[in-house]
């Protein structure tokens, strides 16, 4: 009798230090990827980006420009909007690396700021000593494109 306390204990310790784990690090969960097609181009992944965090407390505006400039824009809530400038980004494989500007210009600091792209979808990790936030991203023009679709087909739908 003794024993199965002590197997619950054991079971909740490791998963308790699984999620630690993971939110020490920026490692993405590992997601379907077709390695047969050849990575991105700086062409390919540059573009508008939005989505919202995983916890959908931030709302994530990312413009990556051809020549390697861009700006993170944040808005927390419905706090007033953070604009994170960068120096460049640059494609390692999938993976978007990003050199931040080294003077915080906002109240929120984010320290490291990495991405992964997956086509039409990018997953981006910010993180700041203390936090680690993820969000998923969507091409800004597919996300609109989609919209309208769906806003014609309610309008049609409704006549």
């Amino acid at each position: 009798m003794s024993q199965l306390p002590i197997k619950k204990c054991r079971i909740i310790i490791v998963m308790i230090a699984s999620l630690g784990a993971m939110s020490v690090g920026c490692a993405f969960p590992p997601r379907f990827e077709n390695s047969k097609k050849p990575p991105p181009t700086m062409q390919q992944v540059a573009n508008v980006w939005t989505g919202m965090s995983d916890d959908d407390t931030h709302y994530c505006r990312l413009a990556l420009n051809v020549d390697g400039s861009g700006v993170l824009s944040i808005l927390f809530l419905e706090e007033k909007v953070h604009h994170i400038p960068f120096r460049r980004w640059v494609l390692k494989g999938r993976t978007i690396e990003f050199e931040l500007n080294t003077k915080p210009c906002q109240s929120i600091e984010v320290t490291s700021l990495t991405g992964h792209y997956f086509g039409s979808r990018l997953d981006l990790c910010m993180r700041s000593d203390g936090w680690v936030e993820y969000a998923t991203l969507w091409r800004k023009t597919d996300i609109d494109a989609r919209n309208r679709r769906l806003e014609e087909s309610v309008f049609k739908s409704t006549l």
